[in-house]
């Protein structure tokens, strides 16, 4: 089992998970993984589908709005991946990780209907310069009523009521990441993106 098992397991989702590098189409080798997963998920029965959520104190959004917005203003950016929020909402879960605290992933529903008021005391926003206008007013709702809401250092979406932090996230070789990127150099990307090198550098800076 990889860490998508257990995170859909831990988050209360209705099945399991496989990241689309593990497609079993066309990865032979996390097709035989998913399969044994699977086998194992068969002898564990229903407890899959009957324990409660324990919701800790702190969530961190996934915002829909902010991924559509992206996409008006450039439609090759059709991938969670292809924009700031998504390539940075790991590196703001790997911090929770780091100071031993499980960040919830929530979305813009669980503002609007109250879920975040009634389960948790703060919410980080990540890497963000747009929020649906009802989403931003139930926040502002949010942190009048004593909630905490977190804004990292590179969001530029205003919220009344909410903290700034003066840190963003990022790798420790961010800029030689970036270059890379830049002139599409993928392969050589592997030192500086390992979940180890990850995980021993400072994520936030």
């Amino acid at each position: 089992m990889d860490a998508a098992d257990f995170l859909s397991f831990q988050t209360n989702i209705q099945g399991m998970m496989s990241p689309p590098d593990l497609e079993p189409a066309t990865n032979a080798t996390g097709r035989q993984g998913i399969v044994e997963s699977n086998q194992l998920m068969k002898k564990l029965g229903p407890i899959f589908t009957t324990m409660p959520v324990t919701r800790p104190p702190v969530a961190m959004l996934y915002s829909l709005s902010q991924s559509i917005h992206t996409q008006t203003k450039d439609m090759q950016a059709n991938y969670a991946h292809a924009m700031p929020q998504g390539i940075n909402l790991p590196l703001t879960y790997l911090a929770g990780k780091l100071i031993q605290h499980q960040f919830l992933p929530i979305v813009e529903e669980d503002i609007l209907d109250g879920t975040l008021a009634n389960d948790h005391k703060a919410v980080v926003l990540t890497s963000l310069d747009y929020l649906d206008p009802q989403v931003i007013t139930a926040l502002e709702r949010f942190a009048a009523q004593g909630g905490l809401v977190l804004l990292t250092g590179d969001c530029t979406v205003t919220i009344q009521g909410a903290l700034k932090l003066k840190i963003a996230p990022r790798m420790p070789d961010q800029e030689a990441i970036d270059k890379l990127m830049k002139e599409k150099k993928y392969n050589d990307l592997g030192p500086y993106v390992g979940r180890r090198h990850a995980s021993s550098g400072l994520l936030w800076q």
